[in-house]
């Protein structure tokens, strides 16, 4: 058995406590200061073997994890707004988590959704976060704004005889 000296313990459990605080401060910056305005956006082309010849070239911007809430910013979504119409999409997706914990930021949330049009509509899920007591506003919200809220459900998008199916899941765990 090794036995260390109480000098040792304290110098050791010191050592502990500090990498302990710098982490969750570390994590804290990130998640207040950085994650909540990094806007990635990326070019993604999908072949489908079976995809109907009417369907090629369609562009389709889906979005995810806005989060609105305290430490949220309305120009962070004015730059998504665009940058998302900028792209001229077919159709929009999101996915989910447009509330941080409270229904108090909707009416931010649903101005930026109210923006967002597309050809073949606008459609969403809700995420975790939107599930647990706020799913109601949420829902009612993105509809107000012009999306369709899939709740295990799907739509048919059709271009002459051609068709794409669009399916929303909710989360199992809610």
């Amino acid at each position: 058995m090794n036995t260390i000296s109480r000098r040792q313990f304290l110098k050791k459990s010191a050592q502990l406590t500090l990498g302990l605080l710098g982490t969750a401060g570390a994590s804290g910056i990130y998640s207040h200061w950085i994650e909540p305005y990094w806007l990635e956006i990326k070019y993604v082309d999908i072949t489908l073997p079976r995809l109907p010849p009417a369907f090629d070239r369609f562009r389709i911007v889906h979005f995810s994890d806005l989060h609105q809430g305290v430490y949220s910013k309305p120009q962070a979504l004015t730059e998504l707004a665009q940058q998302i119409q900028h792209v001229n999409p077919d159709l929009i997706c999101f996915t989910g988590d447009l509330l941080d914990h409270s229904a108090d930021y909707i009416s931010e949330a649903v101005a930026l959704c109210s923006q967002l049009r597309a050809p073949f509509g606008q459609y969403a899920v809700l995420g975790n976060h939107d599930a647990f007591g706020t799913r109601k506003v949420v829902t009612k919200g993105l509809t107000q704004s012009g999306f369709h809220v899939l709740h295990n459900e799907h739509i048919v998008l059709t271009q002459g005889t051609n068709k794409l199916y669009i399916a929303g899941i909710d989360d199992p765990w809610v």
